[in-house]
This record gives structure tokens, C-alpha cells and sequence, in this order.
């Protein structure tokens, strides 16, 4: 059905292992934008996970030294949660699946009297949801250069050549930065605040721009995914 349409934009999400071709999908895209990509098509975009539409996390002091709530389902998250163990003052809230932890608020409010967020690589990509949620509640996150497969360090050079927060490919290397990480916080959680929201402008620009400039004339279609919930319409809603 792509096929047949003369001029759209093209947004890839949700596709981590990479089995969809969006260049053969939609030929005629005058541009094309890949979430999760594994390598980016030639002139695609690249669109960066972003932060599920949490409540903004209140101002209250910076209790914590890290946090890490959510899944410990393979090496490189266990690995992450058993180096910050060794970093007095964090929290450690795990659970054994997706989403089986605190409500959203609360996990909101939880980093926001955090500093640091390591962020361990998912199953298949190295990109998580945690990273841009630790970058909306002010923290520095501590991203993974490694997933259970392989080194995506190259990757992240690509797309986060300006990034101000650390990679690590070792785990156990956490608690020898956390220190100076922790002693000038401030600073570099005012760095990477600000390189996000440069970063979300910039994507906003590139977006609208590509879309034309003529709102009124332009139809939006989302596919809907077959989980438990479909055909409810809340998450295309709150999307």
C-alpha cells in the first residue's frame, strides 16, 4: 500500500532487530526516518527512542547517587546493576520482565532525586527509553557500548558523535568513573540537559520540514501493533 503513494514521509519505529527494508516499502518517500536502525539507510534520518509522556518530575534534591529500576533479564544488565552496587547511596529496584515495575510517575520521580542512571543495552539494541528518561529528569546517564551480542560503540559514534554523557564497554569500569562523574554533577547534568533539548529542536526542525508546510493538506496513518490492548485506541491516543 505504500507503494501506491506518490509523496510521504516515512517513520520507521519499534523495528530493533531490523527486519524491515523501509527503502523498498516505500519508494517514493521523499524521506525516510528509522528508529532503532542498525545501519542507517543512505539519506534516512535517524529518530533517537525519546522519552515515554511522563508527568515532569518534581524539583526536589538529589537524594541518590544512581538509580536503576527495571528488567535484569541478561548479562549486560546484570552486569550494569552488580557494578553499581558498588556505589554507595543509589537504588536498586529489579524486576524479572517489562513494565512489571513502579507506576510511571513514580519511577519519574525517582530519577528525579537521582544523579546518575547507568543504561544498560536492551536484549538486541543498545539504545533503551532509559537513556532519553535519565536526559528528561536532568540525570547523567551511563550508556552501554555492548549488547549480549556484540560491540555497537561505532554505531554510537554515528548518531551520538556530541553526546556529553559516558559509554562504557566494560561494566565493572562504573565504579572508577562514578566518582568524578558525582563530584562535578552539576555541571554535566547541566550539559546534557542541554544537549537533549538541542537535540529534540533539531529533530522537530528536520521533522517539520520534511513534512512540508502545509498541515491542513497532510494525512498521518499509524499502523496499529496486535498486543492484548488492540483494538483499544489509548496508546495511539496518548501517542
Amino acid at each position: 500500500r505504500l507503494n501506491r503513494l506518490d509523496r510521504c514521509v516515512l517513520v520507521v519505529t519499534g523495528d530493533e532487530e531490523a527486519r524491515f527494508d523501509p527503502v523498498a516499502a516505500a519508494p517514493n518517500a521523499v524521506a525516510r526516518w528509522v528508529q532503532t536502525p542498525h545501519v542507517l539507510p543512505d539519506g534516512a534520518r535517524f529518530l533517537p527512542l525519546g522519552a515515554p509522556p511522563h508527568a515532569a518530575p518534581p524539583l526536589v534534591p538529589r537524594e541518590f547517587s544512581w538509580c536503576f529500576a527495571g528488567q535484569v533479564t541478561h548479562d549486560r544488565r546484570r552486569a550494569a546493576v552488580d557494578a553499581a552496587q558498588a556505589i554507595p547511596g543509589g537504588v536498586l529496584l529489579a524486576t524479572d520482565r517489562f513494565a512489571a515495575g513502579i507506576p510511571p510517575d513514580a519511577y519519574s520521580a525517582l530519577l528525579a532525586r537521582s544523579q546518575l542512571v547507568p543504561c544498560p543495552s536492551g536484549p538486541v539494541h543498545p539504545e533503551t527509553f532509559r537513556l532519553y528518561e535519565a536526559l528528561e529528569a536532568g540525570c547523567i546517564p551511563i550508556c552501554d557500548a555492548r549488547t549480549p551480542t556484540g560491540e555497537w560503540g561505532a554505531w554510537w559514534q554515528q548518531h551520538f558523535a556530541d553526546r556529553p554523557f559516558p559509554l562504557v564497554s566494560d561494566w565493572a569500569e562504573l565504579p572508577d568513573i562514578a566518582p568524578s562523574l558525582l563530584d562535578g554533577w552539576q555541571a554535566q547534568a547541566n550539559r546534557c540537559t542541554a544537549w537533549w533539548k538541542n537535540r529534540k529542536t533539531q529533530v522537530a526542525r528536520d521533522l517539520a520540514m520534511d513534512a512540508g508546510d502545509e498541515p491542513g493538506a497532510t494525512t498521518v496513518i499509524v499502523t496499529m501493533s496486535p498486543i492484548p490492548s488492540h483494538p483499544s485506541l489509548e496508546v495511539l491516543s496518548e501517542t
